[in-house]
């Protein structure tokens, strides 16, 4: 009997597969930016004031700070709806159904993650539910 093997193709990342976030000045704006290792182009996510970057800073790592190390955690919508809250143009909506926030916190988390989707930054992000909590995964294009 003659047994053949076949190679398992390698699904795992490169070992220079690091995820950080850049910010550049560009024409006097700060830009953020995602970028897959050190040697890989950055790609933009959009003005460090906006909800856009602000939720994917929140979702990078528990930390939620700039220069954190990429540890992809499951968040609350809280959580991320505050970090958000921070962004240009979100703290003025107020919730509208204060007898269910949990839902309306909900729905702009969802929004904001279709908007990013809709984005180069987007095919490389990939956001998973588990009831009140949301986590993002980097994924590497390997």
């Amino acid at each position: 009997m003659t047994l053949t093997t076949q190679k398992k193709k390698d699904t795992s990342a490169p070992p220079n597969f690091v995820p950080h976030l850049l910010v550049q000045n560009v024409t006097g704006s700060e830009i953020g930016y995602l970028q897959l290792h050190a040697d890989a182009p950055k790609i933009e996510i959009g003005p460090i004031d906006k909800k856009e970057f602000k939720i994917i800073k929140c979702l990078f790592s528990p930390e939620n700070f700039l220069f954190a190390r990429y540890s992809s955690t499951f968040q609350t919508t809280e959580r991320v709806y505050n970090a958000m809250e921070l962004a240009q143009g979100v703290a003025n909506i107020p919730l509208q159904n204060l007898l269910v926030p949990a839902v309306e916190m909900r729905a702009l988390i969802v929004s904001t993650i279709k908007n990013l989707q809709k984005r180069e930054v987007g095919s490389f992000l990939r956001f998973e539910w588990m009831e009140d909590r949301v986590r993002m995964e980097i994924v590497a294009p390997f």
